[in-house]
């Protein structure tokens, strides 16, 4: 036993990703002395290493959205790919590795393995459960992956042209040899959602709090109802999103949140939290709020005391549902599914239905007895109040990028970004190439497949 965990303990720290560790990954398969995984405790204690399977979700695109501003003197403080994707650049690597695609293939290869060695394992009565387990969050956070990697590396879903657009490689097993070519963008989804089904149906509903680094049923219905509004199907994204309320429709009331803590106010693993996720750790010391959304608060607005630590030399964001000032919430949380439900609604001309989710979640965000509810005549006014409020309440989580991607599809909704360096002016149009970011060349070069046009 203790043979095997020493082994757990050390695959867990090699990098295996098929482009740049693929050697490293053969040279430690030779070493005998290394116990393979038999057991389907071996296989959960592999997804249960957080390290790897719920933290370092890619960030590049926080880095490139509207939440953030860096002072121009502080940029070269900044590590390379980071500072190159806040000035929108065409080469963001420089030749540097890119984490945000070799962690997502990682988690991936994770998941590939347990699959395949829980496949092997004789389901009884008396391990029904743990292998239940074991697979559903083997789904799950493949799929997670998958999509988190469309949502930088691959084009906007668009039922025009997604069967035509270029997605990922969705790789499928554990085998290091096998070349994966990109699918396309409408079949990559159409895995992330039938595998994230498949999940929901072997999962519990939810898990005590210190669990919550697990996916569970309603982890599995809050990524539904995300993909669903990334997509633009707002039936289904309606459908999941009222699935995870009926679980789980806590919020937390701001007015109970110590606010004077300087660098984090909310607490890690918290009543809204559904599943616990972490952007990767690019440094964030230098990265301010951008002063526009900030001045979106009123001074009734808790959120202005909870999220912001104001100091001579800046806004900088202290929101994070991490219970700590370095690690960026990404994963799901039931103000999130508020948000879903109601634009849902108020796309679905359910007007008062969607103003109710909206006042359900501002009520909780307001000083007592100042806060005075939304009204809306018509789906544009109901659609206008949601996004300016999703826009205040889910920042530097990594969601305004995927929000970027997919408003800018509509017209009515579509924003121009501008950034003002030192010698220069810059933008970033609606739907320009550089909405997607270069798939790594170690990846184009190994396994020969198109790269993205970021020109």
């Amino acid at each position: 036993m203790l043979k095997r965990k020493i082994w757990l303990a050390t695959i867990l720290c090699i990098c295996i990703t098929v482009t740049s560790c693929k050697k490293e990954w053969l040279e430690a398969k030779r070493d005998k002395s290394l116990v393979v995984p038999v057991t389907l405790s071996d296989y959960q204690s592999l997804l249960d290493n957080t390290s790897i399977m719920n933290l370092n979700a890619p960030a590049l695109g926080h880095f490139s959205s509207d939440d953030i501003y860096i002072e121009n003197s502080k940029l070269n403080f900044i590590y390379v790919l980071p500072r190159n994707a806040y000035q929108w650049k065409v080469d963001i690597y420089e030749g540097a590795p890119n984490s945000d695609w070799d962690k997502a293939y990682q988690r991936i290869y994770y998941a590939n393995l347990v699959m395949e060695g829980i496949d092997k394992i004789k389901v009884t009565e008396s391990n029904n459960n743990e292998w239940n387990m074991a697979k559903g969050i083997a789904l799950f956070d493949r799929s997670l992956s998958f999509s988190t990697l469309l949502d930088n590396f691959s084009k906007q879903f668009d039922s025009a042209t997604a069967s035509t657009d270029l997605g990922i490689p969705l790789k499928l097993t554990s085998d290091i040899n096998e070349v994966a070519q990109r699918s396309t963008v409408n079949d990559c989804y159409l895995k992330i959602i039938a595998d994230l089904k498949s999940a929901a149906d072997l999962l519990p509903k939810t898990y005590i709090v210190n669990r919550l680094l697990r996916p569970s049923k309603q982890a599995a219905f809050a990524q539904l109802a995300r993909i669903y509004l990334i997509m633009g199907n707002f039936d289904e994204a309606l459908f999941y999103s009222n699935e995870v309320l009926k679980i789980n429709s806590t919020l937390m009331n701001f007015s109970e949140i110590d606010a004077t803590k300087p660098n984090y106010s909310i607490a890690y693993l918290n009543t809204e939290t559904l599943l616990y996720t972490q952007l990767l750790g690019y440094s964030t010391a230098n990265i301010q709020v951008n002063p526009t959304v900030y001045n979106l608060y009123s001074d009734d607005d808790l959120r202005k005391q909870v999220y912001f630590n104001v100091t001579d030399l800046g806004v900088f964001f202290k929101g994070n549902y991490s219970g700590n000032s370095f690690g960026l919430f990404n994963g799901t949380a039931t103000d999130e599914i508020y948000l879903i439900r109601a634009e849902c609604y108020a796309r679905k001309n359910k007007i008062p239905e969607a103003m109710a989710d909206l006042n359900a979640l501002l009520t909780t965000r307001w000083k007592p007895g100042t806060y005075l509810p939304y009204t809306a005549t018509t789906i544009d006014d109901a659609m206008n109040k949601i996004l300016v409020e999703r826009r205040k309440e889910l920042l530097f989580r990594g969601i305004r990028w995927t929000d970027l991607r997919r408003l800018n599809k509509e017209a009515k909704y579509a924003i121009t970004l501008m950034r003002q360096l030192e010698s220069q002016s810059i933008m970033l149009l609606p739907n320009d190439n550089k909405y997607v970011f270069a798939i790594p060349d170690s990846e184009i070069l190994y396994n020969n497949i198109p790269q993205n046009n970021r020109q």
